[in-house]
């Protein structure tokens, strides 16, 4: 089983592998009742049902409560359901890289690598995703 990596941006996640980008899923969620959509199904609905919908939740990863939850406690149970769906999309198992935002936080990279604990997969390492595309222009 390959590395793959995982690139975090809420327009769009990207999984890919030495092949290529593999899986791209837009970082939108969708509460509906007690199930949650992700991705593009989530983002065809966004427009229609915007107090259910949610676009920002990697880059506002945290802790902190949300006062219109729809069944959240706070943005990392929808980062976590993200990660899942990608998990199974992808059929990921083995290591992921993680290129993520340079403004991520401490208290945001260890949110994410302490979700990724409780995923089929392993952190193998985490790189400013900045670093990591000037590094293939280069």
């Amino acid at each position: 089983m390959s590395v793959k990596i995982i690139e975090l941006n809420d327009r769009a996640v990207h999984v890919g592998d030495e092949t290529g980008v593999i899986l791209q899923s837009p970082g939108f969620a969708l509460a509906d009742g007690s199930s949650i959509v992700l991705g593009e199904a989530a983002e065809r609905q966004a427009r229609l049902q915007p107090t259910n919908s949610y676009n920002k939740f990697w880059h506002e990863l945290s802790l902190d409560p949300i006062s219109h939850g729809n069944n959240f406690r706070h943005f990392a149970d929808i980062a976590y359901a993200h990660l899942m769906h990608l998990a199974e999309e992808a059929e990921i198992g083995g290591d992921v890289i993680f290129a993520v935002p340079g403004n991520f936080t401490r208290q945001q990279l260890a949110i994410l690598l302490g979700l990724v604990n409780h995923t089929p997969f392993k952190a193998g390492g985490v790189v400013n995703s900045s670093v990591a595309a000037a590094a293939l222009a280069a």
